[in-house]
């Protein structure tokens, strides 16, 4: 069996780090554990790009701390899908979101797609790339722990998965 988790707020969202961290990190691994107890063999999980543990930034370190209590919860095989910047239709855009929609969008007409696909990725492309690299997870391939980063993201993220 497998599990996608895309479980995640903004600091504004939540009001403050701490409230953040209650969700994208406290909440998400009680799901995990949850999942684990249920069953579930495959654990995918969106992530995020460039974090560490020892980061400065609060993000960046949450997301870290994430993946290694993740790791530690003992799925047969566990899928980090890590993203840049999430690009796409938003229920709660901040006028600094079309902005950076914008550049996004122009950097891929003059880069033929590539120079977007770098530091961001579309919201579709990196579910599909959760569903397929889960799937192939879930079919014994790969690693016990792969990271998905926006190559892959690009790649996977262009199957089609609606069967």
């Amino acid at each position: 069996m497998l599990f996608i988790s895309a479980l995640g707020t903004s600091k504004a969202q939540a009001g403050s780090i701490e409230n953040q961290r209650k969700i994208d990190l406290d909440l998400n691994l009680s799901v995990a554990k949850a999942a684990k107890a249920a069953g579930i063999k495959v654990y995918v999980l969106i992530s995020a790009a460039g974090i560490s543990t020892t980061s400065h930034f609060a993000y960046s370190k949450m997301k870290a701390e994430l993946e290694e209590a993740i790791k530690e919860v003992g799925f047969e095989k566990t899928v980090f899908i890590k993203p840049g910047m999430i690009v796409g239709t938003r229920e709660n855009a901040k006028p600094l979101d079309g902005i950076v929609r914008g550049a996004a969008w122009f950097s891929g007409v003059i880069g033929g797609g590539h120079l977007k696909d770098i530091w961001a990725q579309d919201a579709e492309h990196i579910g599909r790339a959760a569903i397929v690299a889960g799937l192939e997870a879930l079919a014994g391939e790969g690693p016990a722990v792969r990271n998905v980063g926006y190559e892959d993201i690009v790649k996977l993220g262009k199957h089609d998965v609606s069967a």
